[in-house]
């Protein structure tokens, strides 16, 4: 798996992830809504922590600074 998501990215993933587990664990939401956030958590998190999204793949998208990595000769 190739890396397609900045450091910015990966921030700001984690910051929403835990905006959503802290809105799910105070009770605001019900049970279906619940499971639903549970996902979004989870997805949220490991693209974070894997610095690869799949949807950015779909999309091609890359938001990783292409010049920061490039190999100079």
């Amino acid at each position: 798996m190739k890396k397609n998501t900045s450091n910015t990215d990966r921030i700001i993933r984690i910051i929403f992830g835990t905006v959503l587990a802290f809105l799910n664990l105070s009770g605001i939401t019900h049970l279906p809504e619940s499971i639903l956030l549970w996902v979004m958590i989870v997805i949220l998190t490991l693209t974070a922590l894997s610095s690869h999204c799949p949807m950015y793949k779909l999309f091609g998208i890359n938001t990783r600074d292409k010049r920061k990595y490039r190999i100079r000769a």
